[in-house]
């Protein structure tokens, strides 16, 4: 049952960072070229942060949570 509140939890993270880089983007589509720029050079590094670090966060939430409810 860890096992399956990993995964979950995993799972979940990677949503919200797939959230992020998407709601970032859609900002940036209407904006001035500078500020898509930055805009832009922001969802890079995103990628190289969210994607690792919050599916990780999340998994060790949903360990935890079900070796709460499932010992």
């Amino acid at each position: 049952m860890m096992m399956l509140g990993a995964v979950i939890g995993g799972l979940v993270g990677l949503a919200f960072a797939l959230l992020q880089v998407k709601l970032l983007r859609i900002y940036a589509r209407g904006k001035s070229e500078e500020v898509a720029q930055r805009a832009y050079d922001a969802v890079d590094q995103l990628k190289l942060t969210s994607f690792f670090g919050l599916p990780l966060i999340f998994a060790v939430i949903g360990t935890m949570l079900a070796n709460h409810w499932y010992p």
